[in-house]
Order: structure tokens, then sequence, then C-alpha cells
């Protein structure tokens, strides 16, 4: 495992951890500089906060957000890369505490490397949308949940169904867009009870930092679930036709054939 490791990744480690830091670094330093230091006082931290971010994100790449087997995994193969590597639980507190940094690297990350352009700089228009259930307890137990406080918004909203599943559930619903390369572009946590049409119009409510220029073009492919022909028709007043929005039955089987994805 400390050369090629095939069950997840061709590449080697040392050149993944070492990149995906150079990035994250100058996508933190570069927003410091915009927004000012993120800390205001005390002693800079040993392990640095990109470090943190750096590990972060291999650990919701690579691991499945496993904090335990990625701090494992450096401990074990790779401890000379991060030699200063917290303990289990501080590392959470200070991955927690960044929560917030950590997404604005993301999009700063996305912007620069993401889905916005192919391989020749052209422009990839296309998204998959979809949405999935996260479920806070079981539903028996809903009443009794104190994460959810009412302060947030009233109970009820976190009461919805997962149709895949055909059961209820007490939580939140992940909707997200996604590239045709598998690069997470947007996404909204909302209330489980949010059907997917309406999680379109929370995803694309700054709909001007998608824009070039007067027009812009984007394709959505999803389910019939997310068919909000208001959404669409409001969004192609504000931007032309370039917007499209296929929303397609689930049982619905697809032939290939000589047309693109946007003349479905």
């Amino acid at each position: 495992m400390e050369g090629l490791t095939d069950f997840i990744t061709q590449y080697r480690w040392v050149d993944i951890y070492t990149f995906w830091f150079v990035l994250t670094d100058d996508a933190h330093q570069a927003l410091q500089a915009h927004f000012g230091e993120w800390r205001k006082r005390g002693t800079p931290p040993i392990f640095s906060d990109s470090e943190v971010i750096t590990v972060a994100l291999i650990a919701d790449t690579f691991f499945a957000g496993r904090e335990d087997k990625t701090l494992s995994f450096i401990r074990q193969y790779h401890s000379d890369m991060f030699p200063k590597l917290p303990s289990c639980g501080r590392f959470n507190t200070r991955r927690r505490a960044l929560n917030m940094i950590t997404e604005q690297v993301r999009r700063v990350l996305v912007k620069q490397w993401g889905p916005q352009e192919d391989e020749n700089g052209e422009y990839m228009p296309h998204r998959l949308i979809d949405s999935a259930p996260i479920p806070e307890c079981t539903y028996t137990r809903a009443k009794e949940s104190r994460t959810i406080e009412e302060t947030w918004e009233p109970r009820d909203l976190y009461f919805g169904v997962s149709a895949s599943k055909k059961t209820k559930v007490f939580g939140f619903r992940l909707h997200m867009d996604i590239s045709l390369d598998q690069v997470v572009d947007r996404w909204l946590l909302a209330p489980a009870s949010m059907h997917d049409s309406r999680g379109l119009g929370g995803m694309y409510e700054e709909e001007e930092s998608l824009s070039r220029g007067a027009l812009y073009d984007l394709c959505l492919l999803g389910d019939c679930a997310f068919n909000n022909p208001s959404w669409l028709a409001s969004m192609r007043h504000k931007h032309g036709r370039g917007v499209q929005l296929c929303a397609i039955h689930a049982k619905t089987v697809l032939h290939p054939g000589p047309q693109s994805l946007g003349g479905w």
C-alpha cells in the first residue's frame, strides 16, 4: 500500500497528498487575502488549517468520510508527510470548526478545476441532479430527538419520505448537481419534506454566479421528481433559452442515438 493503490487510485499517495495540499493551501491563502485572516487571536497551530482541510478532503474522497481510517492510514504509511497530525478527537474538533472555510476552499477548487470546462477548455453545461435522504434518527424516535431545534424551523418540515426505500424519514434531504465527470458543483441541505422540484430554487438561488455574459447554457438531467415548469420559465425569462431541464421518468429507457444530450 506504500506504492500504487489499485483498490482506490492508480496514483502514488505521495503525489496525491502533495498535489492536494498545494491546491488547498493556495486556495486558503487566496481566501484569506480577500476576506482577511480567519484567526484573530492566539498562536497559529503547529498543524496548519490547510493541512486539516487537505486531510478532510482526502477522507471524504477516498475513505467515505471516515476520519479514523484516514488518520490510521496516514500514521501507518505516510507519517513523514504529516508529522504533526493531531489525535482523532482533536482533528475532528478542528475539522468541524473549519467546515465553512472548507466549503469555500472546495468552491474555489471547483471554480479552478471543476466541471465548468472539459480538457479542451470547452464549457460543459450538463449537470446530473438528484437527492438523497439523511435520517437524523429512526422515524419512531423522531419526537424524542433534540438535535433539530424548534428555533430553526417547525419540526414538521423535517418529516419526509424516501421514495426509493418506501419509508418515512425524519431529518434532512441533500440535493446535489454533479458534472458528467462526477464533480459536485452545487448542493443544498434542506428539511426532509422539501420536494426535489423545490430544491432547484434553493440550489440556483445565486444564478448570476453561473452567468457567462447576458446568457448562459445549463442543461439539468434528472428524474421526473425535478419537473418544475415555473422554475424553468423563470430561469429562461432571466437568462434565455439556454437553460434546459430534462426531467425523465425513472422507468424510461433511453436508447442512444445521434442526438446530443441537449437534444433530449
